[in-house]
């Protein structure tokens, strides 16, 4: 459906290049997002650039964000971080963004990882506490 939409508006993306550039995306967002998550738990600015500065030479990041290497790995980390951002977010708040926004990404990066049926086991037990509630 993208690429309907990227030939419609006459632009010129190679589908080779996205993949050999969303690798780096993918690793780049999740060092803005392990910053994003370390400045709402610490609230302090330096404690949120050590963080991403650790998570931005981790073995394992560094391996997803190589150029031409594009699988879940790197989009499941980047959603993974980014949903525990919006989790502790909408904690210290009382909108609905927050947790929407968690739960788009926890499903993408179970998307990414192929646990469809974590999926549905979580939705059975979701069932079971709503009933035993009453």
């Amino acid at each position: 459906m993208l690429l309907f939409f990227i030939e419609r508006s006459s632009l010129s993306i190679d589908p080779l290049q996205v993949a050999v550039l969303m690798g780096p995306a993918m690793a780049l967002a999740c060092v803005a997002a392990t910053y994003c998550l370390a400045r709402q738990v610490c609230g302090r600015d330096e404690e949120a650039l050590l963080a991403a500065f650790f998570v931005s030479v981790l073995p394992a990041l560094l391996s997803c964000s190589e150029c031409g290497v594009l699988d879940g790995a790197g989009v499941g980390c980047a959603s993974m971080v980014f949903a525990m951002y919006h989790v502790v977010r909408a904690m210290a708040s009382n909108g609905i963004q927050s947790p929407l926004c968690a739960g788009l990404l926890y499903f993408v990066m179970a998307m990414c990882w192929e646990e469809h049926t974590f999926f549905l086991n979580l939705f059975a037990i979701y069932m079971l506490f709503l009933v035993s509630m009453g």
